[in-house]
């Protein structure tokens, strides 16, 4: 048995899409006004570390520190397995996998503040 469908009368919705402005990009002073100083500070050094991978990888495409679109999955491991391979921890040789996902955790954020998503 199908699943029923919901009335089609979207005029209301469409109206709405219709009144919505598109949301002004963040600005580092917005990002900063929207963090706690700690969050911020993991914040810029997550973005710095994603600018510097990007232009090692990437070099032909141009570095949007905020991002425009959520990057590809692949891309984001690829960034982890870096700083796995670059990166010295305080207290060992390499950084820890709670560092990692520290590190995952905030890049996470930053895309979700800049994409909304």
């Amino acid at each position: 048995m199908a699943p029923k469908k919901k009335s089609e009368d979207l005029a209301h919705l469409h109206s709405l899409v219709q009144l919505k402005e598109e949301p002004t990009p963040l600005t580092q002073e917005d990002v900063k006004a929207m963090l706690i100083p700690s969050s911020y500070k993991s914040h810029k050094y997550t973005m710095d570390l994603w600018i510097e991978f990007f232009e090692r990888f990437y070099p032909d495409e141009p570095v949007n520190p905020k991002f425009g679109e959520a990057p590809a999955v692949y891309r984001i491991k690829m960034h982890l397995f870096w700083l796995a391979a670059t990166r010295t921890g305080q207290l060992d040789e390499n950084i820890t996998d709670t560092t990692l996902r520290n590190r995952l955790s905030s890049l996470k954020r930053a895309i979700k503040l800049y994409t909304g998503y």
